[in-house]
Parts: structure tokens; C-alpha cells; sequence
């Protein structure tokens, strides 16, 4: 059957995904010490309190709660439920998130991929889909404990199935794409952000009135609604359960405020973006991209997108700043652009610009993944020791305190519920007194907190060391309270 010449060409782009989870499966079943995971062990700790405690999805509970329920509001937990899901057929285990964000990530590349074709050709379809492929952001965060490659993936998919209604009518590509864009604002809410391409996409196909286009305000309306609604839930659990533990929205005023500084412009856009959003040899086709918009005839959707991406960026601001993979959103649009910027400047340019040009696409590969590399260190593979170690001395439902860092990662590998924090911040009476009766920190902290009289060490080793909160007491006088 003879292809189109705006379809793709299938094996091609079947290898590039074949090969994007082929490199994911060595560190597949790693556990959540290395990159972000302070994220990734929040993300598998909701998980983990459906499996262990309840599976009650409209009251999910994080493991630093203090000495509170641990109810709290956050984002539809729909990302951890399906990683409760797979513990319950297949027993507990750390890395199920992993490959559920690789399968996400698959599938957003092949929309990507599909999308890219109808806009632009199989040509330039096919390095798009290299480019993001290789973005070291959406390569990493695709092996990730976390619900930013989902949401990203599906925001790719809806972008995908509108586009298709609008060129076949059908109207389960429509519905599809509803419910693709819902469920990626209600994983997370940025993602709402990007609902006026919908609006504008149908309006357009449609070429109904704006006033009679009902298929544009039944778009919109359905995701903001349910994810307008699962987010003020979520602010009446954070008030009943006097619990804060998500973002949520908080500060956003401030958040904004910090867009046009001069640290969001040096970190966000003239370091992040060419760096890791895109990678080194691929951001320069999106530039080219941008200087060539109207000699390569983008589609008017990506030119909706682009627009669209300076609201994410002011909304995101100073979340932006600090957390890199807020940026993920980014990425798709950029190897939207940069890949028919790619494909026109190896067909169209004079010799020394074509073979700069191929120079440049076969070095994406390289550079991109070879970025990602220091990610995939582990940075606290001591941790794992600590659940031996608290199993033989701590009760299941005692409270425990993590003397580390404002980071839950040593907390989660206690597998027991308490505090998270810095160990200048270990008041012991305070702590005994709230219920807490065990402390464990590292031996890099130790010095901070081993002049406390009412710690009596209970074991260590060389990395962790194991505190009982006595009050005076010997370890073993008293059975520790439980919860």
C-alpha cells in the first residue's frame, strides 16, 4: 500500500521507540535514591498508604504526617492508585511507577509522532520525534516515580486526537481527546493551561459561529470542571485534616511574581532550555525553526502552542525555577518546531549548512542521553539498609523521626510514618512528647544530635544510626507507644 505524503513511515519511527525503552530497562527496577527522590518516594509513599493502610482513593495519605492521620489534599492520586494496583496483583515492590512512566513515555512519543505527521510529514514527523526522544528531561523523567511524564504524555495524546477529529469528524477522536486533557489536568493542574488550543482547534474545524461552536465549551468545560473540582476537594481535606503537604496552588501570586527576574531568565530560559529541555545539537533547529517560521509553513496549532507556553511560563514562575521538571511541557513543543526546522535545513540549504545540519541530528542522540547519565547516580544507596534495621527494633505503627534533611527519601526507607527533618531541628522532648519514639539519622548528621540525653543509641553502621527517644528512660524499660 502506498503511503501518503504526510504519513509516517512506520518502522522508522517504531525502532526510535523501540530504542527509547530498550535504553530505559537497565535501571528499571532501581530504587528511588538517585534524582529527585525526594518526589519520587512522595509519589510512591500515597502509593504505598493505599496498599498498607487503605484503598480509600478519596482520602489519600502521605507518610511524613507527623503525629496526624496523614489524610491530606493533592493531586488526583490516579498515578499512584494504578502503582497500588500493580502492588496489589503482583506484591509490593519500589519500581512499578518506573514502568508506568516508561509506558507513558512511549506513548507520548508515538503521539507525538502521529501528530507530527499530520501537521508536517513523515519527514519532518520523524525528527520530531528523535528530538524529544533524546529531550534529556523527557528521556529521564520517563523512568521516574512521578506524574509529570503522565501528565505530559496525555496533554501530547489530546493534542494528537483533536487534531484528528478535526481532519476525520469522528467523533471518538473528539471524545478521546476530552477525556486524554482530563485526565492530564486532574494528574496535574498545569496542564489546564493548555485548553484554549482546544477551543481554538474546534472553533476553527468547525467553522461554526464562536457564539454556537458548543463543542468548544463542552471541551473546556469538562476538565474544568472535574479538575477544578478535585482541587477545592483537595483544599477541604488540606483544612479538615489539618494537614499542608502538597502545593496545590499555594503562593501563586508569588510564584508569578518571580517570572521576570532576572534568575528565572538566566535558569528557566538561557540555561535550562537549550541544556535540557531540548539538548545542545537539537536546540539549534528550534531556533532555526523560529527565524524560518513562515518559510516552513508551521501548522496555526503550533503557533497556538507557542502562545500558549508564555502563560505556563508566567503561572509556573518561581516553581519553574526550582524544579526542572515543571519544564517538561516544554519539550514536545519544542521538537514540534525543531524537527521540520531540521528536516527544511537538510533538504533546502547549501552544502556547508546541510552537512552542519546532519552533523547536529546525529549528534542529538549522543548528547542528550549523555546528559541524563549524572541523573542515574545513586546518591543514597546506604538507605536501603534502614528498613532491616528499623524492623528489628521499631514497632510497626511507632512514630519515627528522619534527622536528615527537609527531604522524606531516609523517612521512606524506614517504612514507618513520622517527621522529616533537619537535624539542628531534633527537639527530643518536643518530638516524645508529640509521639515520636524512635529517631534515625546518618552518620554525616550525627554530630548535630548525639549530645541529646533523651537519644539512646539502639544500633548503626557505618552510614545510619538508630536513636531511641527514651525520655530518660532505657531502651527496652517501656514498650514504645504505638499509633
Amino acid at each position: 500500500m502506498k503511503e501518503g505524503p504526510r504519513e509516517a513511515k512506520s518502522w522508522l519511527g517504531a525502532v526510535i521507540i523501540l530504542l527509547f525503552v530498550v535504553l530505559h530497562l537497565p535501571y528499571i527496577n532501581a530504587d528511588p535514591v538517585d534524582h529527585h527522590s525526594w518526589r519520587q518516594v512522595t509519589t510512591l509513599g500515597v502509593a504505598r498508604s493505599f496498599y498498607y493502610e487503605s484503598a480509600d482513593f478519596f482520602h489519600p495519605r502521605v507518610f511524613e504526617r507527623g503525629d496526624k492521620s496523614g489524610i491530606t489534599g493533592m493531586e488526583c492520586p490516579i498515578y499512584n492508585f494504578m502503582i497500588f494496583i500493580f502492588m496489589t496483583i503482583f506484591g509490593y515492590a519500589n519500581w512499578y511507577g518506573r514502568v508506568l512512566s516508561l509506558v507513558f513515555g512511549a506513548f507520548g512519543l508515538y503521539w507525538l509522532w502521529r501528530l507530527a505527521a499530520l501537521e508536517n510529514g513523515r519527514g519532518p514527523a520523524l525528527m520530531s520525534l528523535l528530538f524529544l526522544a533524546v529531550s534529556p528531561l523527557y528521556f529521564f523523567f520517563s523512568r521516574n516515580t512521578q506524574p509529570d511524564i503522565p501528565m505530559t504524555s496525555l496533554l501530547i495524546g489530546s493534542f494528537y486526537f483533536i487534531e484528528t477529529w478535526g481532519k476525520s469528524g469522528r467523533s471518538g477522536h473528539f471524545w478521546t481527546a476530552s477525556i486524554l486533557i482530563t485526565a492530564a489536568a486532574l494528574i496535574k493542574l498545569p496542564a489546564i493551561i493548555f485548553l484554549p488550543l482546544f477551543a481554538f482547534t474546534i472553533y476553527f474545524k468547525s467553522r461554526e459561529r464562536l457564539v454556537a461552536c458548543w463543542r468548544a465549551y463542552l471541551f473546556i468545560a469538562i476538565p474544568v470542571l472535574l479538575a477544578g473540582g478535585w482541587y477545592l476537594y483537595s483544599r477541604y481535606l488540606v483544612a479538615k485534616y489539618e494537614l499542608q503537604y502538597f502545593y496545590l496552588g499555594a503562593d501563586i501570586l508569588k510564584s508569578i511574581a518571580f517570572f521576570p527576574s532576572i534568575k528565572f531568565l538566566r535558569t528557566v530560559i538561557i540555561s535550562r532550555l537549550p541544556e535540557i529541555v531540548a539538548n545542545y545539537a537539537a536546540f539549534p533547529f528550534f531556533v532555526a525553526g523560529l527565524a524560518l517560521y513562515k518559510k516552513i509553513g508551521y501548522s496555526r496549532n503550533t503557533a497556538i502552542l507557542l502562545l500558549l507556553m508564555i502563560p505556563y511560563y508566567i503561572a509556573g514562575g518561581f516553581n519553574l525555577y526550582v524544579h526542572n521538571y515543571y519544564s517538561l511541557p516544554a519539550a514536545p513543543l519544542v521538537a514540534l518546531v525543531a524537527g521540520p526546522a531540521a528536516w527544511y535545513l537538510i533538504r533546502n540549504s547549501r552544502k556547508a549548512v546541510k552537512t552542519l545540519a546532519v552533523v547536529l541530528v546525529v549528534l542529538a542522540p549522543v548528547v542528550g542521553v549523555l546528559r541524563t547519565t549524572v541523573w542515574y547516580r545513586p546518591l543514597y544507596s546506604e538507605f536501603r539498609a534502614a528498613r532491616g534495621m528499623v524492623e528489628r527494633h521499631v514497632p510497626d505503627k511507632a512514630l519515627m523521626v528522619a534527622a536528615w534533611r527537609v527531604d522524606p527519601t531516609l523517612l521512606f526507607f524506614t517504612y514507618r510514618n513520622g517527621w522529616a527533618i533537619p537535624p539542628e531541628a531534633a527537639d527530643a522532648s518536643d518530638l516524645y512528647a508529640r509521639g515520636a519514639r524512635f529517631l534515625m539519622t546518618t552518620a554525616k548528621a550525627d554530630s548535630a544530635i548525639a549530645q541529646h540525653s533523651l537519644l539512646e543509641q539502639v544500633e548503626r553502621n557505618d552510614s545510619l544510626i538508630l536513636y531511641a527517644i527514651t525520655r530518660g528512660e532505657k531502651p527496652g524499660d517501656s514498650e514504645p507507644e504505638s499509633r
